[in-house]
């Protein structure tokens, strides 16, 4: 299945959260620095950066759930095609050999018939 506009917007989506991640990162290693003792256990910049990572992380991961079933999806019907594309040459191979052989037969018929009418014509002389 190609890619559908849904999968555009997931990716446009994918890129600015990226961006916006990257800036908050920016922005807290701006910050001046403050001893481990001294932060908050859950500060609320570095939470909410957590769960959008997290959320970020999770979208990402579905995407590349969706696109690898895609794939197997498209690996499994390029399989059938091969196969059905390797029967259909046997068929083919197979009408090829019984039309050469009809058209064989068809040459010793004509030739056997043609045989017989020039004996026939040679005891209807005599």
């Amino acid at each position: 299945m190609p890619f559908e506009v849904a999968d555009d917007e997931d990716i446009t989506w994918s890129q600015n959260s990226l961006q916006d991640v990257l800036s908050q990162l920016q922005h807290l290693s701006e910050m001046p620095s403050l001893g481990e003792a001294e932060l908050p256990p859950s500060s609320g910049s570095s939470g909410s950066l957590t769960d959008r990572l997290l959320r970020q992380n999770a979208d990402l991961t579905g995407y590349v759930s969706r696109l690898t079933e895609e794939k197997n999806d498209l690996r499994n019907l390029l399989l059938k095609l091969e196969e059905e594309l390797r029967r259909q040459r046997e068929r083919n191979a197979t009408r090829d050999h019984s039309s050469r052989h009809l058209l064989d037969n068809e040459a010793n018929i004509t030739a056997l018939i043609a045989s017989e009418r020039e004996m026939w014509n040679g005891d209807r002389k005599s």
